[in-house]
Formats: structure tokens, sequence, C-alpha cells
């Protein structure tokens, strides 16, 4: 449980322009604006600390019950968590980005309340859902919303006039600019595709380059709110800075595309991994005890890749099948675990989650090699024919697996490697100690092996120390093509 000293979040509030002002705390960020048609919020922070955000109103002159639109740039706890007090108290508007409203109704569980071991227990229904390049007059003021999502799936930044000292200026909000929810953690728990750094990035590049003369942070240390609000009343006003809003999107660029590069590098280790190991061994229709035993020993001789399937029949619900790849990534952690029989998008969120590295299909379904790249996981789908290799790969496939490889001669796959040299091949089926050197030596970078080593009667019999030696045979046979 987290420790969280509300008390200490208390930051005054400040005039950033005219009719423009911060009021939210150190940890939950708020923004007032006055306009012809009632105050306007944008976001509301911390449900918990709400009443230093009333506090920060009463200071500056401001009535809370004038308060007639909170406008939210996104779902997060932190953004959202004093609105439906604030909408009880005054009865106003709330408006959201059309991604997030799920987040704001308490249903996706993705509004970031478990990261603070807590129940989001103020959900509201919001009056306006915000589609990209919608624009929205506050009385005098018009603003023009861009949906710019990375940070969640419906992340709004928000552009509008403001005036100080009989001067306009153009401010512009980034609303979602944090990369923590961009952590392959985050993705995994959650099930949020990868591929969100990409849309992060691209969401930057669509409006790094507006006029933004002053930037407002989504929280403080976005544009420096600190060091600006100590020197307000000193001088020129510090908020207007034309360079700030340039200057701080490229670097936070920088930094998703770092996360980006750190991503592509670990998954390049797993496909290394597979083609140095060679033998992925296919563990079917086992209870977690059994498999653990099984995995122990081929571990012990020396195998290191394996996949747990799914179950076609559902004998072995897909959630257990998950919970046994968890369990195994837990208590192996040096063994490549990943899911195989995966005929599903769920699955392959489900493996993801269980914290498996890869994904085995009998079949070539792009949507599932679709879902499989987006989780950050290695695509190994099954096909038999060249039409459907090539499918595969032009789909993401990182390998293909070549199945059922034991109705073919080992020719077959020679021919098939000759005009596809660009395509990983896997052979899966058929392949034994007496022949597994050749199937290499025809262009597979590595086989699956079954009862060849996860035999299922020496299993039932307990004879795990023979597994042990099947092993040692197979990986010591791989190792002549080496």
């Amino acid at each position: 449980m987290k420790t969280l000293s509300y008390w200490e979040w208390g930051i005054e509030p400040c005039r950033i322009s005219d009719q423009f002002y911060y009021v939210g705390t150190t940890k939950g960020p708020a923004h007032l604006l006055e306009s012809s048609d009632g105050l306007v919020l944008i976001d509301t922070g911390y449900p918990q600390s709400l009443y230093m955000l009333l506090e920060s109103l009463r200071k500056l002159g401001f009535d809370y019950k004038d308060i007639k639109h909170i406008v939210h740039t996104h779902g997060h706890i932190d953004h959202i968590g004093g609105t439906r007090a604030l909408v009880e108290l005054t009865g106003a508007k709330t408006y959201i980005g059309r991604h997030d409203a799920d987040m704001v109704r308490g249903i996706n569980g993705l509004d970031w309340c478990s990261e603070f071991d807590r129940p989001f227990d103020e959900p509201f229904e919001p009056d306006v859902l915000i589609a990209d390049g919608d624009e929205i007059a506050f009385g005098d003021t018009v603003i023009r919303f861009v949906e710019t999502p990375g940070h969640t799936a419906g992340t709004l930044s928000l552009f509008f006039d403001l005036t100080d000292n009989g001067k306009t200026y153009r401010a512009g909000l980034f609303g979602g600019a944090g990369t923590n929810t961009l952590r392959s953690s985050y993705f995994l728990k959650y099930g949020v595709p990868f591929s969100m750094r990409e849309t992060f990035v691209a969401s930057i590049d669509k409006v790094i380059n507006e006029p933004v003369e002053i930037h407002i942070g989504n929280h403080l240390s976005d544009n420096d709110h600190k060091s600006k609000a100590a020197l307000v009343g000193q001088g020129p006003n510090p908020f207007i800075d034309p360079t700030s809003w340039k200057n701080f999107l490229s670097a936070k660029r920088e930094a998703a595309i770092q996360l980006i590069k750190e991503q592509a590098m670990n998954k390049q280790e797993i496909i290394k991994r597979i083609e140095e190991e060679k033998i992925i061994v296919i563990l079917r229709g086992y209870g977690y005890e059994d498999l653990y035993k099984t995995v122990a020993a081929m571990h012990k001789g020396g195998i290191r890749c394996c996949e747990v399937t799914y179950d076609s029949l559902g004998t072995i619900t897909d959630e257990q099948t998950a919970s046994h790849i968890a369990s195994l990534c837990r208590d192996f952690p040096d063994m490549l675990v990943g899911a195989g029989t995966v005929l599903t998008e769920k699955q392959v969120e489900l493996t993801a989650k269980a914290g498996g590295k890869f994904i085995i299909s009998p079949d070539t379904n792009p949507d599932v090699i679709k879902k499989t790249v987006e989780m950050g996981l290695v695509s190994i789908p099954g096909s038999l024919t060249p039409t459907e290799a090539t499918l595969a790969h032009r789909s993401g496939a990182d390998f293909v697996k070549l199945f059922p490889n034991g109705e073919m001669k080992p020719t077959y796959l020679k021919a098939l490697v000759a005009p596809l040299s660009h395509i990983k091949f896997l052979a899966v089926g058929g392949v034994d100690t007496t022949n597994i050197a050749e199937m290499l030596k025809m262009g597979a970078r590595g086989v699956g092996i079954a009862t060849g080593i996860a035999n299922k009667k020496l299993v039932l019999a307990g004879k795990f120390d023979e597994i042990t030696e099947l092993a040692r045979q197979y990986v010591a046979a791989a190792k002549e093509n080496a």
C-alpha cells in the first residue's frame, strides 16, 4: 500500500494570464478559465485533494458554484478524481475524449486507480464526448481539441487564445505526456497494445509545430511551472515562452523512441535465443504439477524453450492455460515460455499478461499475427504452402512454423526455403533425433518437438529422469548442425 501524504500536495494558485489560472496541487493538475459562460475547469485532480482545489478557488476570489464546465484531458484518476463531487456541487457539464469515456464510467479498469491500490469509487457519466478537431465555444473562448492518443487511447490536446496585458497569445496543452503508461509492465498488465508507443510518437508529431506561445503543463513539470510561478509579478510574464512547447515535446518524443528501441532489442534477443536453442518443446494437456516436473526435467537436459498449448476443446480453460504459462515464467526465469495452438486474439492477450514470450499457431491468421505484434511478442504462425508462408511473413510473423512438417519429405523444406530464404522457418511435426540435424541443414532455423521429449506415458509414470535423457539426446542431435 502506497502512503500518500495528501496535505503535502498543496501549492499556491497561480495566475498564468488574464482569465487563466492554475488551481491544482503538486500531484493533481487543474486549471481554471474565466469565460462569459461561467468558470471552466480543465481537469480536477485526485478526489482526496478536492478540498485544496476549492481552497485555491477561494484564494483567487472565485465561487465554486460558478463552475459551469469541466473539461478533461484524459481519463486517469489524477485528472478526473474530483469531477463527480464537483458535478454534484455545481451541476457542471463534463467533457472528455470519446475513447476515454469508459474510464470515467469506471468500466475498463484503465483509470490508473489500481496503481495506487484503491478502487475508482467516483465514476460519472460524461455529458459530451469529444472527437478529433472539435471546436467548442465556452462563452468568448473557443477551444480546439485534437486527439493525441498514446498516454491513453482518448487523450486530448487543447489549443485556444489567451490575453495578457491586452495582447493575444496562443495557448496549448498536450493532454498526456507521461511515458509511465508506455512501459512494458503496464502494457502487459492491462492488455494495452505495444503499438501505443508508436501512436504516442505520432501524436507528438501531429501537434509539435503548433504555434504555441503559452505552454500549459498537463503536470507541473511539463512547463517548469514552479520556477515560472515564482517569477510572476517580477517582470515579463514567464509563462509566455514560444520555445517551451516544442522543446518539451521533442524531449518526450525522444524518450518514447528510446522505449521503442529497447522493446525492439528485447524482441530481437528472444528471436536470437530461439534460433540459438533450436528446440521448442510442445507441452499439451498437463496440470501444473506434471507440467512443472516435466519442464524441470527438460531444463535439466538442456532445453530452454517450451510452449504451453491452449486447449481447443475447452477441457482446460484459456485462463488456466495462461496461469500455467505465468507460473512457468516465474519458476523458470531462464526458460523462454510461450503459448501454442493460439487461435484467437484473446489468447494472445492472455499470454502477454502471463509473461509469455512468443505465440505459436497451427494456422496463418493475420488478425492473430497483428495482435501478437501489437502485444510485443514473437509471432510464429503455422503454414504449409508458399502462399501461406508469404502471407504470414507479410502480416508480421517473425518465424513461420512449417506444419504439419511430418507429412512432407525433408526435401520439401529445402524447396520451400530456396525461394523464400528471407523467411525464418521452424519445422514442426515428424522431427526426431535421427532427422533433426537434417532438418536444420535443409534450412529450418529450429524445430518443434512434442512427445519425442514430453512423452505423456513417461510423465504419468513419473519417469522424469528419462525425459531429462531424451532432452539431452535432442540437444546433442541439434548441435550436430551447429
